[in-house]
């Protein structure tokens, strides 16, 4: 198992910033492969499976996410499964003056990938999903 921590301030009121995360318009706005959303994810709860389709590099994916758990303004979880790799993602929120803070904690689980291949796929993942935060930063502030 991979683990790594990070955090990220965006420049708007905690209400907003985890709307947009509890409705999951987030993937959206990182994923600008999603092909289709099979369902409004605008009521999420616990045990909650959401699925939908990727395009990567011309291949459909299959993605699901699971909420683990969720606390308006304080935390969200979800479990992501995909290709073999067990993701899960915990974010929590933080207000500060005119603005929020995202800290988050990334578990990568690679088990099924030889050692070495899955260090570099860790790397991938978490370089990416730093940029996906930057995306939605970007998305709210503008």
């Amino acid at each position: 198992m991979y683990k790594f921590y990070n955090s990220i301030l965006i420049n708007k009121s905690i209400d907003e910033v985890f709307n947009i995360f509890s409705n999951l318009k987030f993937l959206s706005v990182i994923w600008d492969y999603i092909l289709d959303e099979r369902k409004d994810y605008t009521n999420l709860k616990e045990g909650l499976k959401v699925k939908f389709a990727l395009l990567n590099n011309k291949n459909k994916i299959d993605l699901e996410l699971m909420v683990m758990d969720i606390e308006k303004n304080q935390y969200f979880s979800i479990l992501n499964k995909k290709n073999g790799a067990k993701i899960s993602y915990r974010y929590n929120f933080i207000e500060k003056e005119n603005a929020t803070e995202i800290k988050y904690v990334e578990n990568v689980h690679l088990e099924s990938f030889h050692e070495e291949l899955a260090e570099q796929i860790f790397e991938i993942i978490k370089d990416e999903d730093y940029n996906h935060l930057l995306k939605v930063k970007a998305y709210l502030e503008a």
